[in-house]
């Protein structure tokens, strides 16, 4: 076993102490928050048992499903439409992250220094997730899957179960910053995991990664910081380009869904951002684009105020954190109200990452 590590037997003794404490519990809103964690907690238990016997649903069944919960989100569609036709990757291109010999305890040092640059506020906040290291975050060599890493956030404990899947590269340190800040959130609000705001939860694990890349290039000179960032804004517009493609074929009514889906298929061969082989691309359909991209939105106009104006940002970070008991539009909203406008900074970030290309090509 090694030094860092938890199993799913960690899960269920918290469940059991969820159980204990919501039988005794009188607040109503304590309540909801300790039933919505055993349910949570159910789901994982459910994942984990049928791992291997889980079966890929048919591409149509995934449209309706993403037809359905497209239409509950209407008030983003012309933000995604915005985002998609300002977006491009001139003069972009994917590069191969270097393997990297950092350890364990290399990933956990270097994410630790980065929270304590940030402020006080937020390395307090992050030191009482990271103090339980040992029995809350292991590290494991990548199966064959989706994601580098995962958050397991128990919000009425105020704890989190880290799960790094190691690829070996850089990548392993952007997943223990992006996964650190999700376990930092719930330490900030333990209604941040609230289901209307779903939408909103990867804000500030994307802000952080893309201000994590200045910060490690600049403690490193390692220019696979930003290979690391661009690689992953050109994974975005495979995103992008995905609810672009959901969006225009909304309209079809369910005799044509089938020609929808072959639609689909043929969109996304045709795709000018698509670097990806058919069938991969098409594995998209079972992400939540839609939430990552609402949250890349959010994340690059964060990181234009930082560039300007550090504490403004980390303020406006902090209060969509504590937001909470609203609803999905509600949410959106307000984080404009607060002068956060989706969109407005693109053309700016794109210059940053031309720039960034330029010192990875002279490597």
């Amino acid at each position: 076993m090694g030094k860092y590590n938890w199993t799913i037997d960690d899960l269920k003794a918290k469940f059991k102490l969820l159980e204990e404490l919501i039988s005794h519990e009188k607040d109503a809103q304590r309540i909801e928050l300790i039933d919505s964690d055993l349910n949570f907690l159910l789901n994982i238990f459910e994942e984990y048992d049928s791992k291997d016997t889980i079966q890929q649903p048919k591409y149509i069944d995934l449209y309706r499903e993403y037809k359905t919960k497209y239409e509950g989100i209407k008030f983003l569609w012309s933000d995604f439409q915005r985002f998609n036709s300002l977006a491009n990757s001139n003069g972009l291109k994917v590069f191969d992250l270097k393997k990297s010999r950092l350890s364990s305890d290399d990933l956990l040092s270097l994410t630790h220094d980065f929270y304590k640059s940030l402020d006080k506020f937020f390395f307090e906040n992050f030191l009482k997730t990271f103090k339980d290291r040992q029995t809350h975050i292991r590290f494991q060599t990548y199966a064959d899957g989706f994601h580098c890493g995962e958050t397991i956030s128990i919000s009425a404990l105020k704890e989190s179960f880290i799960d790094i899947q190691r690829v070996f590269d850089l990548q392993d340190l952007f997943a223990t910053v992006h996964e650190y800040s999700h376990a930092t959130s719930v330490q900030i609000n333990d209604l941040h995991l609230q289901l209307n705001k779903e939408l909103y939860v990867e804000i500030d694990p994307l802000f952080m990664e893309i201000i994590f890349a200045d910060y490690y290039y600049q403690q490193s000179n390692d220019k696979d910081a930003y290979t690391y960032r661009i690689n992953n804004y050109l994974e975005y517009l495979v995103y992008s380009n995905m609810i672009s493609l959901l969006l225009s074929l909304m309209n079809f009514d369910r005799q044509q869904e089938i020609k929808t889906v072959k639609g689909l298929r043929n969109g996304i061969q045709k795709s000018k951002f698509n670097y990806l082989p058919l069938e991969e691309s098409f594995e998209y359909l079972k992400y939540p684009c839609e939430r990552y991209i609402t949250c890349y939105m959010i994340a690059i106009e964060l990181y234009n105020i930082y560039k300007q104006d550090k504490d403004k940002a980390l303020y406006l970070l902090r209060k969509i954190i504590y937001m909470s008991n609203l609803s999905s539009k509600q949410y959106y909203n307000n984080i404009k109200r607060l002068g956060i406008n989706p969109n407005q900074s693109i053309s700016d970030f794109q210059k940053e990452l031309q720039s960034n290309m330029k010192r990875i090509r002279k490597r």
